[in-house]
């Protein structure tokens, strides 16, 4: 399968997803995207002790560092659903988490395509890719390539974060998505659209299993 591949406001790859008619990332969102994000807003939460404060619950790697068992420590994690809106916000208007709805049908629609290291190639050929995320992907492919069975799986949907969705259309309430790496809290004992339930308390509490990943609806407007 060719993929239809746009790059996001960090540059980093999202792919073309049918039934979402919109772009999703190719990974949950890592830690050098939100470095770029740190380096670039206004927003005086973001600061080092901020940064800091979400690594300690997962400390970050280098690329060059990644293997199937750590894998985990390249995404971003500890964060809180508005945290992960602000970002989305800052990548651009037609940028947001996915709703229930919209998790689960890109997981079906990807769960059917078998896992290929052609994806890989066809990710980190894209032009204007940079050598950070290129670097990444390759990393990430070549540690997933044993147990990643189906597209979904190699995009991380399983064995990533469990990833903040939305509950419904009013984006008022979050639920949490995919099954998180074994090493991290409750990783690998799920089924993949089987929700996590948050409430008032969960979605104030930072917690090292929860990610996110963004989609961008439509297409941008200069492709």
């Amino acid at each position: 399968m060719q993929l239809d591949i746009m790059l996001d406001t960090a540059g980093f790859p999202m792919i073309w997803v049918a039934p979402l008619n919109g772009y999703l990332s190719w990974l949950p969102a890592t830690k050098i995207q939100l470095e770029y994000f740190l380096s670039a807003t206004n927003d005086t939460t973001f600061d080092e002790a901020w940064y800091y404060r979400v690594n300690e619950m997962n400390p970050r790697i280098a690329p060059g560092q990644v293997n199937s068992k750590n894998l985990f420590q390249t995404l971003v994690t500890g964060v809180l659903p508005n945290e992960a809106r602000r970002y989305a916000l800052w990548c651009g208007s037609h940028y947001d988490l996915m709703t229930v709805q919209e998790w689960g049908e890109a997981f079906d629609e990807l769960n059917k395509e078998p896992a290929s290291p052609d994806y890989i190639r066809q990710i980190t050929s894209r032009d204007g890719l940079r050598e950070r995320p290129k670097r990444l992907i390759e990393m990430m492919g070549q540690a997933t390539k044993e147990r990643a069975k189906t597209l979904a799986e190699q995009m991380l949907m399983r064995g990533g974060v469990i990833e903040y969705v939305y509950e419904s259309l009013d984006r008022n309430s979050y639920e949490g998505q995919g099954v998180a790496h074994s090493e991290l809290p409750g990783g690998g004992m799920r089924k993949p659209k089987e929700l996590v339930k948050l409430n008032n308390k969960t979605e104030g509490t930072r917690m090292r299993q929860f990610g996110f990943r963004l989609l961008h609806r439509g297409r941008p407007s200069n492709g």
